[in-house]
């Protein structure tokens, strides 16, 4: 179950961390309207997908540091009825992913079908693709193919690209802008990019952001392309003349994971304006190298907000699930306390668990996740609790017919206890300042798994 914890924790910090930095991109672009690089842009939208990526590497990186300073904060402990929640959560997500991948099996039928109908061009097509290729210095062997299928040429393939045309005669113009296009999207990496935010938008399809730079990302390969093709080779006009000849495939669904020649009639009204409004300059590498710089800084600030807010509202779901579980259990068969010593432990086999996730002056909520042999006493570090505060446990019990002792050790040596089976929701009150331990006693017979947490108050 801590698997699907982390897996639906990560996937909510990243969801936070890309929603942040995509706000922060549309922000950027709307306020540079009429005056923008579509270069930079296309850019800074690649820099939000890898922010994406950010979380994982301070998540990663915020773990190894607890295991060193062996100083665990509250994401990494949970109790029953949160893990109930984190199942559910699961299951919703998953088939929410089932569902998206399953309407979208139709654009993968759709490329079989082309690929498997495809023919080979003239070899006058041939000839102009090895000549682009050459100029564009791509060494890739690129693959080139009609098919009647084809509404509009495509590229796809990252390691292997293909170029697909639609079956129809094109003059020479017309297919050199047409091959220079879809060689402009390799070259760029948009085979890579654009399939990776499609993936991505069926990931978070819960986040409508997510969703929205998915979009984004679909119109702005292509203003790129553009962008580049009337910079380095063709006049603007002729350029968009052809697209508006091309007219509209917006019934093509694989304009969401291959770069296609046209995206649909509204789409190339966009590009045109975007072409218009924007400069007409090539992008700077010491530019782009801050764009980087940057998009991994704002994913990493991002990262750590997100989880720090994430935290928040993970100990305020934590605190109030152990209390109700606690008052549903007490009303039902509430557990007594009872008061002992420490020399009740003699004769047992005693473990200390000196590591693992535990209590310390940072942090207030510590894990257990224990097997406790029979005849055996397991208890905690020490961590120190104020007059008038609380000791927070809730544990789960296996085999759950077992009953085990759950109690703390007082800084006087006593102890305070209750015994129970299956599940154990307790709240010992403090009444002295000092150095506390919870323990779990075993005399059942037999040996049991003891798994939950306990939380200072």
């Amino acid at each position: 179950m801590s698997l699907i914890r982390e897996f639906v924790l990560i996937l909510l910090i990243t969801a936070v961390t890309g929603s942040i930095l995509t706000a922060v991109w549309l922000a950027a672009v709307h306020a540079g309207r009429g005056k923008r690089s579509i270069h930079y842009a296309w850019w800074m939208l690649r820099g939000v997908l890898a922010g994406f990526l950010m979380p994982l590497a301070y998540l990663l990186v915020h773990r190894c540091s607890e295991m060193i300073q062996d100083n665990y904060d509250i994401l990494s402990v949970s109790n029953i009825q949160l893990d109930k929640v984190f199942a559910v959560l699961f299951l919703i997500w998953a088939a929410g992913v089932l569902f998206l991948l399953l309407s979208q099996l139709n654009i993968w039928i759709c490329f079989r079908r082309i690929k498997r109908g495809s023919m080979a061009v003239s070899k006058e097509y041939r000839q102009i693709l090895q000549k682009l290729c050459k100029e564009m210095n791509i060494r890739k062997h690129v693959l080139l193919y009609q098919g009647y299928g084809v509404e509009s040429p495509f590229i796809f393939g990252v390691w292997s690209p293909r170029i697909y045309l639609p079956v129809k005669e094109f003059s020479t113009e017309e297919i050199e802008m047409i091959l220079y296009h879809e060689l402009t999207h390799y070259k760029q990496g948009d085979t890579f990019w654009k399939p990776l935010f499609g993936l991505l938008g069926n990931i978070y399809w819960f986040n409508p952001l997510s969703r929205r730079l998915w979009k984004e990302a679909v119109r702005w390969t292509e203003a790129n392309c553009d962008s580049y093709c009337c910079e380095e080779k063709f006049q603007a006009r002729k350029y968009f003349m052809l697209l508006l000849e091309m007219g509209s495939a917006d019934q093509n669904s694989l304009n969401y994971y291959a770069p296609m020649w046209t995206e649909g009639g509204r789409e190339l009204e966009w590009r045109v304006k975007c072409m218009k409004k924007s400069r007409m300059k090539k992008p700077n590498s010491i530019v782009i190298a801050g764009i980087v710089m940057l998009s991994v800084l704002g994913g990493g600030l991002s990262a750590h907000a997100a989880t720090e807010g994430v935290k928040v509202v993970y100990l305020t779901a934590y605190r109030n699930t152990v209390e109700e579980t606690e008052e549903s259990q007490n009303d039902e068969n509430e557990l007594q306390e009872f008061e002992g010593t420490a020399e009740e432990f003699a004769g047992m086999e005693i473990i200390e668990d000196s590591s693992g996730e535990q209590i310390t002056a940072r942090s207030r909520v510590g894990g257990i996740d224990w097997a406790v042999g029979n005849n055996s006493v397991r208890y905690t570090g020490g961590f120190k609790v104020n007059a008038r505060g609380k000791i927070k446990v809730a544990v789960s019990i296996e085999p759950a017919d077992k009953s085990v002792r759950v109690g703390i050790v007082k800084p006087d040596g006593k102890t305070s206890y209750v015994t129970g089976k299956n599940t154990i929701f307790h709240t010992f009150s403090i009444t002295k300042t000092g150095t506390y331990k919870v323990f779990v006693m075993n005399k059942s017979g037999k040996k049991v798994s003891v798994s939950g947490s306990y939380f200072r108050e």
